[in-house]
């Protein structure tokens, strides 16, 4: 495909990954200044942004920023909500988005704990405390988040990180809308990383 065939990007929408400051900050310039995109941001708090300016980069560069307040997300609500509210808001967002929760809690290395044997990985205070039916309850409120990000912003492309429950619910609610979807990788062979 030549560059004029490119389909045209005027959103993008992008997850913030520790890793991926740097290039994520370069690859919002670069959608910037080739396609006249803006880029929208999705951070955990405005601490986030401290991070990038404390490492040199400029968060300006992003149109947009949101929050996703990971905190309030993976609060083990007390009262505990009853597992029948839990399942069906769980169907009520497998069939809005067309998405299979446990898929995606499969796939990060947290809140997949459960689909894990013979590791002996740290455990978080949240999944020190949490049952089944809390994970399924994050699950959805970040699928919301995720859909409503989209709904709002109409992302033409969306870049995360993999290996985590936002990004891989990001990545299925996108495929099932055709947003094109890219995920950063490292690749850790002679001078390369990204």
């Amino acid at each position: 495909m030549s560059r004029t065939d490119t389909p045209a990007i005027s959103t993008a929408l992008m997850i913030r990954a520790g890793a991926f400051l740097g290039l994520q900050c370069q690859l919002a310039e670069e959608l910037k200044s080739r396609f006249g995109a803006s880029t929208v941001l999705i951070a955990n708090s405005k601490q986030d942004l401290e991070t990038y300016r404390r490492l040199g980069h400029d968060p300006a560069i992003f149109a947009d920023t949101v929050y996703a307040d990971l905190e309030e997300m993976n609060a083990v609500k007390e009262p505990p909500l009853s597992r029948e509210h839990v399942y069906a808001e769980v169907r009520r967002v497998e069939t809005a988005h067309k998405i299979r929760l446990i898929d995606s809690i499969r796939a990060d290395r947290l809140y997949g704990m459960g689909f894990i044997t013979g590791a002996d990985v740290m455990r978080t205070p949240f999944m020190l405390k949490a049952d089944y039916s809390h994970i399924l309850a994050v699950a959805a409120r970040v699928a919301n988040f995720m859909a409503a990000a989209i709904d709002r912003f109409s992302p033409q492309l969306i870049v995360g990180f993999p290996g985590t429950l936002a990004t891989d619910l990001v990545v299925a609610i996108a495929q099932g809308r055709g947003i094109s979807m890219r995920g950063l990788g490292t690749r850790r062979r002679e001078l390369f990383f990204y």
